[in-house]
């Protein structure tokens, strides 16, 4: 169905067998990720999202400057024409024309993303790449490469990247059975020396009310978040393999505090949203939602006795539920009593490391190859901060995977 509407718009590109001489996969994905914030771009992309019913699409126009500001402006479909959204790097403004409202949030997108080695790093501990050949993209040659995750239920991400400048020129979304879950295609381009102030400044209507939803600065450990917040701000004890917490933020919505974390593994995100309530009184209260989003993502909506949770990312809505559930305070006690036994106590470091936002997975995987180690706990938490995978410390501290497996499997029983 995607093809066809793509046919039909004569936005299928000629595709084209690897030839030998092709730089390898390690070059194009490093490329690829610089090209991401450092590159100027002006053009227009069409996105396609296909649903039981039929196929949704969206029409923007995008201007992209290399310092990181950006704007963008929907030209169809007339439910969202006008809409505005504008980032600076560490703002996100979008105004909604029906509303006449502007909303402004800080800008987690980009984190995790200010050091393009590490952050490729991350990509390669996820996923295995492939460079599947060339295709012309809007006029333009591009490399494409298959991105398949070695460790979660997500499905593959298709890329094609411009051969000279490296940006991004399509993106396909499938999920793990190969369907079209979405995909994003630059149907015109042009990569301008100079972008002016004017083209990446949005004008909004005098009379359109601002909205602010986040006020605090951006955090990379948990209990800073919750500082900002004004709660407890809780990670989860699960998150799907592959994921790391790589910002937060507090801001208010609808009048009451709330606390946004951002986790990634490299191409796709998850966000959750966490705010605190008044006990409902002795006996827990439990409530559970989940809704399917446009293009691809899920949501899944929590509901503790003390706490009200959102869950937003693409893939496999159980790997989000499991994430909401880990939430429960109950779960926190029980692991962490059983983690400081096999541990002999660590339950500072424990606490260090969880602040971080890592997974109970993680948190054990750390303390069993500092127990097989004479390394320090800083030498340790630098070489996994280094290298986003604890399989990777395992092989350059000979420790082997299996002991580790071994320990998760017996400390990190899904609740």
């Amino acid at each position: 169905m995607v093809r066809t509407t793509l046919l039909a718009l004569g936005w299928v590109g000629t595709f084209v067998a690897t030839a030998s001489a092709q730089p390898t996969e390690e070059t194009i994905l490093r490329k690829y990720l610089h090209a991401s914030t450092r590159a100027n771009v002006r053009g227009t992309v069409l996105t396609v999202h296909p649903t039981p019913a039929d196929v949704q699409t969206t029409l923007r126009r995008v201007v992209r400057r290399s310092d990181g500001r950006s704007l963008t402006l929907f030209l169809s479909p007339i439910s969202e024409k006008g809409v505005i959204i504008a980032e600076d790097g560490r703002w996100t403004s979008r105004y909604d024309p029906s509303e006449r409202i502007v909303r402004r949030k800080r800008s987690l997108e980009r984190a995790g993303q200010t050091d393009p080695d590490r952050w490729l790093r991350l990509v390669r501990a996820n996923y295995t790449v492939q460079l599947e050949g060339t295709e012309t993209i809007a006029g333009r040659a591009c490399y494409r490469l298959g991105l398949r995750p070695r460790w979660h239920r997500n499905g593959t991400v298709r890329v094609w990247v411009d051969k000279i400048t490296g940006v991004e020129l399509r993106r396909d979304e499938l999920d793990s059975a190969g369907g079209t879950l979405s995909l994003a295609i630059f149907t015109s381009v042009h990569f301008p020396s100079h972008i002016s102030d004017s083209e990446v400044t949005p004008r909004y209507p005098r009379n359109a009310r601002l909205v602010q939803i986040t006020q605090s600065g951006v955090y990379s450990d948990v209990e800073a978040v919750g500082r900002a917040a004004g709660f407890a701000v809780r990670p989860p004890l699960i998150t799907p393999s592959g994921f790391h917490f790589v910002a937060g933020t507090a801001g208010t919505i609808a009048g009451r505090r709330s606390a946004f974390m951002r986790f990634t593994d490299g191409l796709s995100d998850i966000t959750i949203i966490e705010a605190a309530v008044l006990r409902r009184g002795s006996q827990p209260s439990r409530a559970l939602r989940v809704l399917p989003r446009p293009y691809g993502e899920v949501e899944v909506n929590y509901a503790l006795d003390d706490l009200e949770v959102v869950i937003l990312g693409r893939g496999d809505p159980r790997d989000l539920l499991a994430m909401a559930e880990s939430l429960e305070p109950s779960h926190e006690k029980e692991w962490r009593r059983g983690v400081s036994r096999a541990f002999n106590g660590r339950s500072r470091l424990i606490t260090t490391l969880r602040n971080k936002g890592m997974s109970g997975d993680t948190v054990v995987a750390l303390l069993t190859l500092l127990s097989h180690t004479n390394r320090s706990e800083q030498e340790i938490l630098r070489a996994y901060q280094d290298s986003w995978c604890w399989r990777e410390v395992a092989k350059r501290l000979r420790v082997s995977e299996v002991i580790v497996a071994r320990q998760i499997e017996a400390l990190c029983s899904t609740p």
